[in-house]
């Protein structure tokens, strides 16, 4: 078995016109009629990193040699023979019927697991966690709680009241879980963490699309990172407390959670938005006449300028404009100013 230090050497083998660098390698790419190396890449102890500038698919550029894509990765290391299962949940479609599992190991590791035991969940239809129960629970009417872990799910069962969650927690949230939504009263709860309110933040605003209410609970005294497990462990904490906690919750408004629309990505903040105000104004087209505009071409670079330029995107293997744009904007900043130049 070829360790990746060794596919590293036979795939600059295959190359022509290698360069080598600190990091690295440049060489003409095998997969089109290269006549100026355009392809750049490097390795890490994890895999290859190949990268053509022409945009020839990776794919393409290991078919081109002959070679397998599994060479460029590092064989995923053995998991510690101390490593042991400790919890399966299994996760049912809205008939009850078994749809994968998500595995707890300890050291404290989660990996999925379709039905016919391969850990992946490539081809299986992803679903809420308890979906059946949660199903019943929208149809009777009672709170949805949404937490961040199917162990979280159970001691909310266990006290009775109706829990979901989803394979991955919070942070991955999938668009075609929200038609399990439709017309539930659901309660966000997320742990005591940042990135726990960033990814429920997220969740509640897809799912006000389509629920009849969300609200927003943080749970009391409870550390750092904790959640409703921690809280239950506490004294005098129980369904009756819970339910207290849950009448006195907010309902979700974006405007009064701790993170703000700055801490989260673009699409998740245009989706918050598009949620609390689904009222926009028709957009207008703007279509204004503008000039024609001539290519710009190391000929038209000043003359002091045009060879430096010329190097530079030769050696970046990016067109004379890249460069050229960003020194037009330099000088034109500097003779603002009125600062002489001397070449």
């Amino acid at each position: 078995m070829n360790t990746l230090n060794e596919n590293w050497d036979l795939f600059c083998s295959k190359l022509e016109q290698v360069k080598h660098y600190q990091n690295g390698i440049q060489a003409l790419c095998p997969s089109h009629d290269d006549k100026n190396p355009s392809l750049t890449a490097s390795y890490t102890d994890e895999k290859i990193f190949v990268y053509c500038h022409a945009r020839c698919s990776f794919k393409s550029i290991v078919n081109s040699l002959g070679m397998n894509e599994s060479q460029f990765f590092a064989k995923e290391k053995t998991k510690s023979s101390k490593s042991r299962e400790v919890a399966r949940y299994r996760y049912e479609d809205k008939e009850g019927n078994h749809a994968f599992d998500v595995v707890r190991f300890n050291p404290k590791d989660f990996r999925p697991e379709r039905t016919d035991g391969k850990r992946t969940l490539d081809g299986v239809t992803r679903v809420p966690y308890r979906l059946p129960q949660m199903l019943a629970g929208i149809k009777e009417g009672r709170n949805i709680i949404l937490l961040e872990g199917e162990k979280d799910c159970d001691n909310a069962e266990n006290i009775g009241l109706t829990a979901t969650t989803f394979a991955g927690g919070a942070g991955k949230w999938r668009e075609e879980y929200s038609k399990w939504f439709q017309e539930a009263k659901v309660i966000c709860l997320p742990d005591n963490d940042d990135e726990g309110r960033k990814g429920m933040h997220h969740i509640a605003s897809e799912i006000s699309k389509v629920a009849k209410s969300v609200r927003w609970l943080e749970l009391p005294d409870i550390p750092e990172k904790g959640d409703l497990s921690d809280w239950l462990k506490i004294t005098d904490n129980d369904k009756k407390a819970f339910e207290i906690l849950v009448t006195n919750a907010p309902h979700w408004d974006p405007n009064s959670l701790n993170i703000t629309l700055a801490d989260l990505e673009l699409g998740e903040r245009l989706n918050i938005l598009n949620s609390v105000n689904e009222n926009w104004q028709e957009p207008q087209e703007i279509s204004p006449e503008l000039l024609p505009v001539e290519k710009l071409e190391a000929k038209l670079l000043p003359t002091p300028l045009r060879d430096w330029l010329v190097d530079i995107a030769h050696r970046m293997q990016v067109p004379i404009d890249f460069p050229a744009g960003a020194c037009v904007v330099v000088m034109s900043s500097i003779i603002g100013t009125r600062l002489s130049i001397c070449p």
